[in-house]
């Protein structure tokens, strides 16, 4: 029996969208994101897993109070089988079983600030920010081989920017181990290079190291680059970085509250890069989203 309903899995939450009218959204936030943890043939019950990392401990209850029914009766009408039905959140599930495991990263990888739960399974996508979602996961998968380069994703505060852009980098962490990635704040970045330039009137070594850690990576991305912008020493040397690393086929990430043409203090030379690869705007999500 258990082995029936996976194999039908997929077949059954399009059955419940299609059947009950959901719209993407919907399907996308609450259906697509189950799974079937296990069936016990003996009891006619079933576990499904919720994924809790969408709006927290009140998943399972929401599906249960306003799909079970309807995910009851498409599993019956795809494979005959009526089953009790018990809703479980994954992060309970995965306790259980020992996990999460640790992610494998290389013993280089220097994107070490990253919130764990900004992946892209998390991120709830709406009209509002499908396409940069669909770039964002362009640039995971071939991180240096995209057309977009550098990737520029410009909105409001609160919009999922960040979470965006942590999804990517969890991404290419996983998928390509042996890649160098580097993501900092803007405001992490400009204390950095301002306390080496203070001290390389006695010793230019902290400078030359911040500038290696920089230009030799393979993925650079900084988050809120607009606070970069206007602060003379921080953005001619991020000027220096982005030439050397764009040159070098690098990939280059970077999120602002602002298209890089609305930027009234942004240099026309930045203006030029920025616009090299592509801009894409998250919008404040409608109401269902």
């Amino acid at each position: 029996m258990e082995e029936i309903i996976k194999a039908k899995w997929k077949d059954i939450l399009v059955h419940v969208k299609s059947e009950y009218y959901l719209t993407d959204v919907c399907y996308k936030t609450w259906i697509s994101p189950l799974e079937l943890y296990s069936v016990n043939e003996e009891e006619s019950t079933a576990i499904i897993s919720v994924n809790d990392y969408l709006l927290g401990e009140s998943s399972k209850d929401h599906i249960n109070k306003k799909y079970n029914l309807f995910i009851q009766v498409s599993i019956e009408e795809i494979t005959g089988y009526h089953l009790t039905i018990t809703y479980k959140n994954k992060s309970e599930l995965d306790k259980n079983a020992g996990i999460p495991k640790p992610k494998t990263k290389s013993k280089n990888n220097l994107a070490f600030n990253l919130n764990d739960k900004y992946t892209f399974d998390t991120f709830v996508v709406g009209s509002n920010n499908s396409f940069a979602h669909a770039a964002a996961l362009a640039v995971a998968d071939s991180p240096l081989e995209s057309e977009y380069n550098p990737l520029f994703i410009y909105g409001g505060p609160g919009l999922g920017k960040t979470h965006l852009i942590h999804s990517i980098a969890h991404h290419i962490i996983d998928n390509y181990p042996d890649l160098q990635v580097l993501y900092v704040t803007s405001e992490q970045y400009i204390n950095e290079i301002v306390d080496a330039m203070r001290n390389s009137k006695q010793d230019r070594t902290t400078l030359n190291n911040i500038k290696k850690k920089y230009r030799e990576v393979d993925v650079l991305m900084i988050d809120d680059v607009q606070f970069i912008i206007g602060k003379d020493i921080t953005q001619e040397e991020f000027f220096h970085t982005f030439n050397a690393l764009y040159e070098q086929g690098k990939q280059i990430i970077l999120t602002s509250d602002k298209h890089p043409n609305q930027m009234e203090k942004l240099d026309e030379r930045y203006k030029s890069r920025f616009n090299w690869g592509l801009p894409v705007d998250i919008k404040s999500p409608e109401y269902e989203t």
